[in-house]
């Protein structure tokens, strides 16, 4: 049984660009989009880098870019290979992406809100 439930409906890529974040599901659709009220600070940027990005790279910097929030290949196919600690880790980031986003202005194009 493949987890394509968790795949469609949880966050795995988040891209920030200028004043926009965009927070997409393993098929790469968008599942919330909206505007950041200020542009990305170094603190919020090391908040990311340590709280939700998952293995980040040098694909994120301080202006923007993307990052991942699980690794897919760690994904269970079936319920007795769930690793209860991966999931506890991005059930963390989750929430930590969660805060970050708390009063983000959404966009008219949010796919969530229609």
């Amino acid at each position: 049984m493949e987890n394509w439930l968790f795949r469609l409906s949880m966050p795995y890529h988040v891209i920030i660009e200028k004043n926009k974040i965009v927070v997409q599901n393993r098929r790469y659709c968008t599942l919330f989009e909206g505007h950041l009220k200020v542009p990305l600070s170094n603190k919020k940027y090391m908040y990311i880098m340590d709280n939700i990005a998952y293995e980040p790279d040098e694909r994120f910097s301080p202006v923007g870019g993307e990052f991942w929030l699980y690794n897919d290949g760690t994904i269970p196919l079936t319920e007795k290979d769930i690793d209860h600690v991966l999931l506890r880790d991005y059930y963390n980031r989750l929430t930590s992406l969660m805060e970050l986003c708390d009063g983000v202005a959404c966009t008219d194009n949010n796919p969530l809100m229609k």
